[in-house]
């Protein structure tokens, strides 16, 4: 009978593989494929003030590794209010630090995405790789 039991009790110990949702393979580390100059997505959160970005917005951008800049299109509001298609290139921030720059506006970020503004520090948005 001890045979038998000890088997079984020794399968139940075997940790099993997590269930939990991962992320796609190429999300995996943010920092380093945003550092290396994959392009990323950013959605801001509706109904928020970001100045020049538009809450509820969505923006594409990349970042250069050479010029150590980031260049980002998306809406951008001027100072009548008129929202319109903008391409900015600003530098300032370091994607292996965690930060982005949208548009002048420094955000950090954390592995499963998140944006927080980089001087409140309050959430502002969500941040992934756009799939090659």
């Amino acid at each position: 009978m001890k045979r038998i039991l000890f088997p079984l009790f020794a399968l139940l110990l075997v940790p099993w593989p997590s269930t939990e949702a991962q992320p796609p393979a190429w999300n995996r580390d943010l920092r380093s494929a945003i550092a290396a100059g994959m392009p990323f997505r950013a959605l801001l959160n509706a109904g928020e003030n970001y100045g020049t970005l538009v809450g509820g917005g969505t923006y594409e951008g990349r970042y250069d590794p050479l010029s150590q800049t980031f260049t980002v299109s998306g809406p951008g509001r001027s100072s009548d209010g008129l929202v319109s298609p903008i391409t900015a290139t600003y530098g300032g921030s370091n994607p292996l630090a965690n930060q982005i720059n949208l548009f002048g506006a420094g955000y950090r970020f954390d592995d499963r995405g998140n944006l927080v503004n980089g001087t409140s520090g309050r959430p502002a948005g969500r941040l992934w790789l756009i799939q090659p």
